[in-house]
């Protein structure tokens, strides 16, 4: 054997034991991120241009109809945004404020998350704009109510004084009280407005107040039919009926067999079942059936009513 030859042999060798110490090689996987199908860039395109239209219950339904048919699509979040946009376009503030914090903890790595983080901010701020108003407000209405409370003492005054039927509702205990000088001939207990409520639908709180002051009585009904306002859809969480007609708000019975009206919307009336003293109507002052039919026979288009 030539010395080349041996060369040749011992690299052969030892290129051979070098293969064999060698692990065998683990195969690469290579992640490719899933394809959006066309149907599911037609779903999410479809809620898109609905809310772009202003048709916000149709956005939300082809958003939804998104997430459970394609959960696993990177495009969930865009159904997620157009939820929450669609909520907030319809003044739902609470609910559009929820779909953001879940849109943000869901998927923080969302093109969307900066706008809803954005969006939060918005709405905390606007929050907190209203809390402020709505304080100074308070403070304005307790001082006009101070004064009011005054002017109608001393008009009251003057009313006792003539010796005729009058009406006092002391607001406090909740007694509606039919008097004539100094005397109380009837005491009758009552229901009161409830004050503040907050109205979900349209994310606001309004104040269901029974006035306070001098009032006459304007107005005497047996049989009265109540129109429903536009807080009994709201109250429910719902939309007021586009388009509704008066006779579409009506209501019998609801008022009871009688009702004495001192204006603005607000009645004695009387109501199915007892009627506890305290404060939980809208603002119209509830009776009980016996004490109310007494109460309507003794007042008159006229009589004086003062509210505490």
């Amino acid at each position: 054997m030539t010395r080349t030859t041996k060369i040749a042999t011992l690299i052969t060798m030892a290129l051979i034991l070098g293969l064999a110490s060698c692990p065998p090689q683990q195969p690469v996987e290579i992640s490719v991120a899933p394809k959006t199908n066309q149907a599911e860039i037609e779903l999410i395109n479809k809620a898109e241009t609905e809310l772009s239209a202003g048709n916000f219950e149709t956005a939300r339904a082809k958003a939804f109809e998104f997430i459970k048919t394609y959960p696993a699509s990177d495009k969930v979040p865009d159904a997620r945004y157009v939820v929450a946009l669609s909520l907030l376009r319809e003044g739902r503030e609470n609910e559009a404020r929820a779909e953001l914090e879940k849109l943000i903890k869901t998927y923080p790595q969302s093109a969307h998350t900066a706008e809803a983080a954005a969006t939060l901010r918005t709405l905390e701020m606007r929050r907190l704009q209203e809390i402020s108003a709505l304080r100074t407000e308070r403070q304005r209405a307790a001082l006009e109510k101070a004064k009011l409370i005054e002017e109608t003492a001393k008009d009251l005054r003057l009313t006792v004084a003539k010796q005729r039927v009058y009406v006092v509702l002391d607001l406090y205990h909740n007694v509606v009280m039919l008097k004539m000088g100094t005397a109380t001939l009837y005491a009758f207990p009552a229901a009161t407005g409830k004050g503040w409520g907050y109205l979900s639908t349209i994310g606001k709180a309004i104040e269901f107040k029974t006035p306070i002051g001098k009032h006459t009585v304007k107005t005497k009904n047996k049989d009265p039919i109540w129109y429903r306002p536009n807080w009994y859809w709201l109250e429910r969480g719902e939309e007021v009926p586009e388009g509704i007609t008066g006779d579409e708000r009506s209501m019998m019975d609801h008022l009871g067999a009688f009702s004495i009206g001192i204006g603005d919307g607000i009645y004695f009336h009387g109501f199915e079942g007892d009627v506890k003293p305290g404060k939980y109507t809208h603002g119209c002052i509830r009776m009980n059936t016996g004490d109310l039919e007494i109460f309507f026979n003794l007042v008159e288009v006229g009589t004086e009513v003062y509210i505490f």
